[in-house]
C-alpha cells in the first residue's frame, strides 16, 4: 500500500511538472510569435519587448536542459530586432553612439544564440553582419584607436556552414570591398555565378564590379552550364558578357541557345498538356 501510494504521488508530481513546463513553453512561444509579427511590422521596440518576455518566461534550468532551441531562437530574433533598429536609426540620422549601442545589444543576443548552437547558419550570418556594422561604426567614431571588431572570421564561418548561401556571399564581398581587401573577390564572384547564374545581373551593378571580373564570371557561368544549373540564365549572362567584350558572334550564339531552350521548354509543356488531356478523354 505504501509503495502504491508513493508511486501515485511520484506519478502525479511528474505529470504536474510536465504540464507546467509545457504551459510555460506555450506562453513563451506565444510571446516569441508576437515578436516575429512585430518584426514584420518594423515595430522593433515592441518586438524586443516580446522576445524579452518570451525569454523571461522560461526558467534558465528549463532553457539549458529541456528547451535550448527555444532560447537560441529567442536570442537570434532579439539580436536581429536590435540590428534592424540600429540600421533604421543609422539610415535616418547617421552614425552615433546610440546606433553603436543598439548594434552592441544585437551582438550580445546573437552571441548567446551562437553559444547555444554554434552550427546555426542564420545566427552566424547575422552576427557577422552585426560585427561588420560595429567595425564600420568603431572606425568612424574612433579612427585613431585599434578596431576591436573583425567580421571576417564570422563571414568565413557562415559561408562554411552554408556554401550555397547567396546572401552571405553578397554581404561578404561588399565587406571585403569596403575594407580594401579585394584579393578574394574574383574567386567569390566566380563561385557565385557558378552556383547561381542569376547573380551575374546583380553583381555587375555593385560598386566593386569592373571588367577584370568578367573572366571569372564567364568561368563560373560555363561551369554552371556543365552542371546544368539554370542554363537559360547562364546563357543570358554569357551573351551579355560577350557583348561587353564586343564578341558579337559569340553573343549571338549564346542568344540562339536561349531561344532554343525556350522553344524546347514550350514544346515539352505542350506535350505534357496534350498527354493530360488525352488521359481524361
Amino acid at each position: 500500500m505504501i509503495i502504491t501510494k508513493t508511486f501515485k504521488i511520484t506519478t502525479i508530481t511528474i505529470l504536474s511538472v510536465f504540464v507546467i513546463i509545457n504551459c510555460v513553453l506555450l506562453l513563451s512561444r506565444f510571446q516569441y510569435q508576437k515578436g516575429i509579427n512585430f518584426m514584420h511590422e518594423k515595430a522593433y521596440d515592441k518586438a524586443i519587448t516580446s522576445f524579452t518576455r518570451a525569454e523571461n518566461l522560461i526558467p534558465q534550468i528549463f532553457g539549458k536542459t529541456l528547451s535550448p532551441r527555444d532560447h537560441m531562437c529567442i536570442h537570434t530574433k532579439k539580436g536581429m530586432a536590435f540590428h534592424e533598429q540600429g540600421l533604421a536609426l543609422w539610415k535616418e540620422k547617421g552614425i552615433s553612439l546610440k546606433v553603436s549601442a543598439l548594434y552592441k545589444k544585437a551582438g550580445t543576443s546573437l552571441t548567446k544564440a551562437v553559444e547555444i548552437d554554434p552550427g546555426d547558419y542564420i545566427t552566424t550570418y547575422w552576427l557577422a553582419r552585426t560585427q561588420n556594422a560595429l567595425e564600420s561604426i568603431s572606425g568612424f567614431l574612433k579612427p585613431l584607436e585599434p578596431n576591436p571588431y573583425n567580421a571576417r572570421p564570422l563571414y568565413e564561418k557562415a559561408i562554411a556552414l552554408r556554401p550555397s548561401g547567396i546572401e552571405v556571399h553578397y554581404s561578404y564581398i561588399r565587406y571585403l570591398f569596403h575594407k580594401g581587401e579585394k584579393k578574394r573577390i574574383p574567386e567569390l564572384v566566380q563561385y557565385m555565378t557558378r552556383i547561381y547564374p542569376q547573380s551575374y545581373h546583380y553583381l555587375k551593378k555593385e560598386p566593386f564590379f569592373n571588367d577584370s571580373l568578367l573572366a571569372n564570371m564567364e568561368t563560373g557561368l560555363l561551369s554552371a552550364l556543365d552542371q546544368n544549373i539554370t542554363p537559360i540564365s547562364a546563357f543570358q549572362a554569357l551573351s551579355d558578357i560577350q557583348v561587353k567584350k564586343q564578341d558579337y558572334t559569340k553573343a549571338i550564339t549564346y542568344y540562339s541557345m536561349i531561344k532554343f531552350l525556350h522553344k524546347r521548354s514550350t514544346t515539352r509543356r505542350s506535350e505534357v498538356s496534350n498527354s493530360g488531356s488525352q488521359t481524361f478523354d
